[in-house]
């Protein structure tokens, strides 16, 4: 009990230092007006390009001046942030997907010039999930919150996983980690690319049809490990999963925690209404056999004699179990609606 409200007053202090350092001082961030702008031309059914064209019109319009630069492949975002120096630049703008945003953080955390720059998003993907997060409806909604300059610190998840050689990675989460049928309905989703979001239903139908057993060991801050038998297990920063699932009603972006969604293995046809549940606006938070929880940092692990688990990192197929997710409050900085 101590622990947690230490817990509590120490991101309480955070948030109010980042409040002053962040968003107290009116001429920080609304006079910024230098952007490199990185889009994902195949998100959004290959209109990320004509998106950003309109974007960077209306940015510079408004007194902005934008670098734009178009990713080439999968993780390139990535390799951007990390490699090219951002002096001279005032934020970051994607254009793209939850994927797309997911690399920018992760590269700008390992940027050669160590600058915390505020990041938006001009939301162009599938799903959307953080956009949603942040109050932002579409795109020009986002254009707006960015000319307006308004912005607040956030938190991020740290991911140690076991990549497919067998060797101990790092990454950065900002939405979800999921495992169980979530990851096997968005690799059969994957294969149905040219669908659209219709994929993401039909990926679920054909997991549910399935029914898989998954099992895992999860060890929650310092409570004892559990050992589970799941249908569903993701770890969620936001509200809204990539695929626009509101899976984590409660969860919030700035308050030192994540949300731990448990759904045990179950029959069919409850799957199947549990789906109907979580489709209904998030209403699967009524159904008793769903738990949800806080935590700042859980441990997933193999049962004995079972096998490792994939596991879906912000909408890419990272690695398998075992896996570890620590909370970093208020790592960055977005450009927020809310």
């Amino acid at each position: 009990m101590k622990k947690q409200v230490v817990r509590s007053l120490l991101v309480v202090m955070m948030s109010t230092v980042a409040y002053w350092l962040y968003a107290a001082d009116e001429s920080s961030h609304p006079t910024s007006r230098t952007a490199l702008l990185i889009v994902n031309p195949v998100s959004g059914n290959k209109r990320g390009q004509s998106i950003a064209d309109h974007s960077i019109k209306q940015l510079q319009e408004a007194g902005f001046t934008v670098t734009s630069v178009k990713t080439k492949y999968r993780g390139h975002a990535k390799s951007i942030l990390q490699e090219d120096p951002l002096f001279g630049f005032d934020m970051i703008i994607v254009v793209g997907g939850d994927g797309t945003l997911n690399e920018v953080v992760n590269g700008s955390f390992s940027n050669i010039d160590k600058k915390n720059l505020p990041i938006a998003i001009i939301p162009s993907g599938t799903g959307n999930g953080y956009a949603k997060a942040l109050g932002i409806k579409g795109i020009e909604d986002a254009l707006q919150v960015i000319i307006e300059g308004k912005t607040k610190p956030v938190d991020s998840a740290l991911i140690e996983y076991t990549d497919q050689e067998g060797e101990r990675k790092q990454t950065s989460m900002i939405t979800f980690t999921g495992l169980g049928i979530g990851v096997a309905a968005n690799r059969t989703a994957e294969s149905m690319r040219f669908l659209g979001p219709v994929r993401y239903n039909l990926g679920i139908i054909w997991q549910l049809f399935l029914n898989p057993f998954y099992f895992a060991k999860i060890t929650c801050d310092d409570e004892q490990p559990e050992n589970i038998n799941f249908t569903l297990l993701a770890a969620l920063g936001t509200e809204h999963s990539g695929d626009g699932l509101r899976l984590a009603p409660n969860a919030e972006l700035d308050d030192g925690q994540m949300e731990l969604l448990y759904a045990p293995h179950m029959a069919r046809l409850q799957a199947v209404h549990l789906f109907r549940m979580i489709r209904n606006n998030g209403k699967h938070i009524e159904n008793p056999t769903v738990r949800f929880r806080k935590f700042q940092k859980i441990l997933i692990e193999p049962c004995e004699g079972q096998r490792q688990l994939d596991i879906n990192i912000d909408g890419e197929d990272q690695g398998k179990t075992p896996c570890s997710i620590t909370v970093q409050p208020l790592s960055f900085i977005v450009f927020s609606k809310n």
